[in-house]
C-alpha cells in the first residue's frame, strides 16, 4: 500500500504544479488589468471630457469646471441641471 500511495503522489504532483502555475498566471493577469480602462486613479475620460482628481474635487480643465461631489462649479456659478446659478448653494 505504501508503494501505491507514493505512485499516486508522484503522478499527481506534476498536475498540481501545472494547476498552480496556471492559476498564478491567471490571477496575475486579471489583477494587472484596470477595472475601468478610461480611469487611472487621478484622471478619467468621460464623454469627451478629460477629468482629473486633485484629492478633493474632479476638474474639467478644458472647460474650467469643478465637481465637488454634488454639482459642477464654474468659478462662482454652479450648474443646477438646467442652467447656471450664481452664488453659494
Amino acid at each position: 500500500m505504501g508503494n501505491n500511495s507514493f505512485t499516486r503522489i508522484k503522478k499527481a504532483l506534476p498536475i498540481l504544479v501545472i494547476l498552480f502555475i496556471l492559476s498564478t498566471m491567471t490571477v496575475t493577469t486579471v489583477s494587472a488589468c484596470p477595472d475601468d480602462p478610461l480611469r487611472d486613479g487621478n484622471s478619467w475620460s468621460l464623454g469627451g471630457h478629460d477629468l482629473r482628481f486633485d484629492g478633493g474635487s474632479w476638474w474639467d480643465d478644458d472647460h474650467g469646471w469643478r465637481w465637488d461631489g454634488d454639482r459642477w462649479w464654474d468659478g462662482d456659478r454652479w450648474w443646477d441641471g438646467d442652467r447656471w446659478s450664481i452664488g453659494n448653494f
